[in-house]
């Protein structure tokens, strides 16, 4: 048998399992007539819905990376039989997606209405915690803002400070005074965490006066650390949200990322300058300092592949859609390599925030503000890709759960799955036996739990299988993250 034949055969395979899960998915749901609020879709029909979307991207990965390996090593007339294949098969998935996104609006409204009760819940919880009324006897937590990190880093550390607060009932007070990004304090450019109970209160001056020195007490530890969520809440987010740790997460970088009012003028004024409207994607470029180690190069092409598929996808509702992207990036060049590349899109952000972001001037009010900017309006986006090793990236990420019913899907990372750093890592079940096939993989059984480290966007992820301990790379359908 000819290469042709098994690609085609190979396709064919695509196309049908992937076709089979789509009606599966949709003659196996029992839609009601009324899908108004006062119906509540089946937990299992959400994981459903949720799971064909993973399950069809991860297919669509494998044969993709597959059939251009293939295209590497073949001669050129079987290249170009692979290469009308990669096409069909784009298209496919093309199509596929947009069928789907079509079921998932059958029950958006109740989505976004339940991810607000809770979300408001939530925020009442922690404004009364951060406002005790009398802050002369109320507990206390205190979190000095010293870290030496980038500001992705310190948002996540103010908002660890915060879960530990919560998880303790305690009220924090954060220590400000000298923060690297503004000396004067966080007050700069954020609202005050508590309007009570703030380092600059008397009773805080006084009571911390009797300590012999500040400190941040790793007060969480084992199931307490991100990303955990109370067991008490667990059941309902699932039940909306496809990912409920960042979704828990988001809650309290929402409460710590509140631009004060000088800060949120200045924000209306850039939306207004940008014409930011929907529909729209982010995307989030790093460079300079980030490349010595902490990530890998990655070129605009790269980036720009996900954000013509979430196009493609979006022209199938809506033919005469403008393709605009929010650019947030280091690198300053990028807008102009970006105009001059894609002409189609209309490419908005402010490249003087790059300009900022440079090592040179990167610790200052402006580069703060930019950065801030950056997060802001990627958040905003209905699609985000970028690295997310970047915690730049990972607050824009968080914040966006904060803003609808489940967005879990609506980020395309290049190299990391979500993690929280310092947090514990997400644990997966293995939903189907797999006997490993060269010495890179591992064997396990379904109900195994397995540590993911990572998918590699090929079919394929890396991890480690805990009963076992043994590591290396497993089929990622084979599992399912366990929250």
């Amino acid at each position: 048998m000819s290469l042709k034949h098994v690609l085609c055969i190979v396709a064919s395979l695509y196309i049908f399992i992937s076709l089979s899960i789509l009606i599966i998915f949709i003659v196996t749901t029992d839609y009601p007539e009324d899908t108004s609020t006062s119906y509540i879709p089946d937990p299992k029909y959400e994981d459903a819905r949720r799971e064909t979307r993973r399950l069809s991207q991860e297919m669509w990965m494998y044969m993709d990376s597959q059939l251009k390996r293939l295209i590497s090593q073949s001669v050129e007339t079987e290249t170009e039989s692979i290469k009308d294949i990669l096409a069909f098969g784009s298209h496919l998935h093309t199509a596929i997606l947009s069928a789907h996104d079509t079921l998932e609006d059958e029950f958006e409204k109740w989505r976004n209405l339940r991810s607000n009760e809770v979300s408001r819940f939530v925020q009442e919880q922690l404004d009364s915690i951060q406002n005790p009324l009398n802050c002369s006897t109320a507990d206390m937590f205190v979190c000095k803002l010293d870290k030496t990190c980038g500001f992705g880093c310190q948002m996540h550390h103010v908002t660890y400070c915060l879960m530990v607060a919560y998880a303790t009932n305690r009220t924090m007070v954060l220590v400000s005074k000298g923060w690297r990004y503004s000396k004067t304090g966080w007050d700069t450019v954020f609202r005050p965490l508590s309007k009570t109970c703030h380092e600059n209160h008397p009773d805080v001056i006084k009571r911390m006066g009797h300590l012999t020195r500040l400190q941040i007490v790793d007060l969480n530890t084992g199931n307490d650390l991100p990303l955990a969520v109370p067991d008490i809440l667990l059941k309902c987010i699932q039940h909306f949200h496809g990912h409920p740790g960042p979704w828990w997460v988001g809650q309290f970088v929402r409460y710590i990322f509140r631009p004060n009012h000088n800060l949120e003028e200045s924000l209306k004024n850039k939306e207004k300058r940008f014409t930011f409207d929907h529909p729209i994607v982010g995307i989030q470029v790093r460079r300079t300092d980030k490349l010595d180690g902490e990530a890998s190069f990655h070129s605009l092409q790269e980036y720009m592949i996900h954000v013509e598929r979430w196009f493609d996808v979006a022209e199938t509702k809506t033919p005469t859609v403008q393709r605009k992207v929010y650019l947030a990036t280091d690198d300053p060049s990028l807008f102009r390599e970006a105009e001059h590349t894609y002409p189609t899109y209309s490419f908005i952000g402010d490249v003087n925030i790059s300009i900022s972001a440079q090592l040179s001037s990167r610790y200052t009010l402006e580069s703060l503000k930019g950065v801030i900017t950056d997060v802001h309006f990627l958040s905003m986006c209905d699609y985000i890709v970028c690295t997310l090793s970047s915690q730049i990236c990972r607050l824009a990420y968080e914040i966006m759960q904060t803003k609808h019913g489940d967005l879990s899907s609506r980020v395309k990372s290049l190299d990391d799955i979500y993690y929280f750093s310092g947090g514990s890592p997400e644990r997966w079940i293995a939903m189907y036996d797999h006997d490993a096939r060269n010495e890179d993989e591992f064997s396990f059984k379904a109900g195994d739990t397995i540590q993911n480290y990572g998918n590699h966007w090929d079919g394929y992820s890396k991890g480690k299988h805990l009963r076992s301990g043994n590591e290396g790379l497993f089929p990622s359908y084979k599992v399912k993250r366990f929250q």
